[in-house]
């Protein structure tokens, strides 16, 4: 899915953003009746990966909502972009915005719809500052929608990048719980937390220690990443948190800007061995 003008791999992730929001606007039902089939319900966390013509991944992280009968979407307020390189077997994950987007956030959604119990047509649009394109498709869930289990896309020319297509797989992400601990700030920030979420609302809290000082973060959670602010290191901030499953780790960046910050991993040991990352930061 090139969508940068640098055409490397881009890692979409569809966060909730706006602080104080409980959950995906629009309305939402359960999905069947008067359709002549019963969809699945897709309701919940995900994470997605896209592959585009030249072997490109596209990580895409959302929380999606059903609005309809056979319906399904993420608003604009509900996401957000990360693009970034490939580096052999991981992920570099680098800058933030779509094509046109500007390295800021806001300007996308998207919208889905069944055309039977388990496959869907989709449009993703884009409407940023530099211009606005709309990427279509289709992606189909698996019977109990827990996997997305084959799916394709087509992305025309917009905002310097070129047309070009891909497959989609995806899988659905476990809410976030226990606690992490780490060194950010290139060292400086010895950092122990426990992260919660309210799985009805998406809500997100980070409660620990910063050098033993206690700090607390708020945000949502939103597919396989989180934001949150509040006061860190003794300043106001809001920080961006990628899960990375290979190692059952964090990736921390400040925003905005997405400066990458460091990794808490699972457990209260800041210095615990690491194990081995699939995505890292634009400093590794």
């Amino acid at each position: 899915m090139r969508i940068n003008s640098m055409f490397t791999i881009r890692v979409l992730a569809f966060l909730i953003l706006a602080s104080g929001m409980t959950s995906c606007s629009g309305g939402s039902s359960t999905p069947g009746g008067g359709s002549g089939f019963t969809p699945v319900n897709p309701t919940g966390q995900w994470e997605m990966q896209g592959v585009d013509s030249a072997g490109n991944v596209t990580v895409i992280e959302t929380n999606l909502a059903v609005n309809s009968a056979t319906s399904f979407f993420a608003n604009a307020s509900n996401v957000i972009v990360i693009d970034g390189v490939n580096s052999g077997s991981q992920v570099l994950l680098e800058n933030l915005g779509l094509a046109c987007d500007n390295d800021t956030t806001g300007y996308d959604s998207l919208d889905g719809t069944f055309t039977s119990a388990t496959e869907t047509n989709f449009i993703f649009s884009d409407k940023g500052p530099a211009g606005s394109f709309q990427i279509t498709g289709g992606i189909t869930f698996n019977q109990g929608a827990t996997n997305v289990t084959s799916g394709q896309y087509s992305s025309p020319a917009a905002c310097g990048v070129a047309a070009d297509t891909g497959t989609i797989t995806g899988v659905k992400v476990a809410p976030f719980s226990g606690t992490y601990a780490g060194t950010l700030n290139g060292g400086a920030d010895v950092v122990i937390v426990t992260v919660t979420e309210d799985t009805n609302t998406y809500s997100f809290t980070a409660s620990g220690t910063d050098n033993g000082a206690e700090f607390n973060l708020t945000g949502n959670a939103m597919g396989g990443a989180w934001t949150a602010s509040g006061t860190f290191a003794g300043q106001s901030t809001t920080v961006v948190g990628v899960y990375d499953p290979t190692g059952n780790d964090f990736l921390v960046y400040s925003y905005p800007g997405l400066t990458f910050e460091g990794y808490l991993n699972a457990g209260s040991n800041p210095a615990a061995a690491v194990k081995p990352h699939k995505f890292v930061g634009r400093h590794q």
